[in-house]
């Protein structure tokens, strides 16, 4: 029988993922949007001003995404395959190397 937590843990991990494609969805449109609904208030300079502060917030949100998983297969994530087909092979090599380099062991 299944812990009872289980199912809630399942639901809290969809809904972070739904909420996170949401924001990342409506969150520019309402950010384009909104600073023409306040034009008579604040005038036109503040809507151009919002603009650049939105373009530089969701460029940094979009970095901190892509630095927030380096481990896939995108093209920008590490190479972990290539790292470890390295380290597979330098440490054979260092195997292998290793009784020649040595000499005989030690007289006791």
């Amino acid at each position: 029988m299944p812990a009872p937590h289980e199912p809630n843990a399942r639901i809290q991990v969809l809904a972070r993922a739904l909420h996170r494609d949401i924001q990342q969805e409506l969150l520019p449109v309402y950010a384009l949007i909104m600073p023409f609904g306040l034009v008579r208030e604040v005038g036109y300079g503040r809507v151009i001003a919002s603009r650049f502060t939105f373009f530089a917030t969701m460029g940094l949100e979009l970095l901190a995404t892509e630095i927030e998983e380096p481990f896939g297969t995108d093209r920008n994530d590490l190479p972990l395959d290539d790292l470890a087909d390295r380290i597979a092979t330098d440490t054979r090599h260092i195997l292998t190397a290793a009784p020649e380099a040595a000499g005989p062991p030690p007289a006791n």
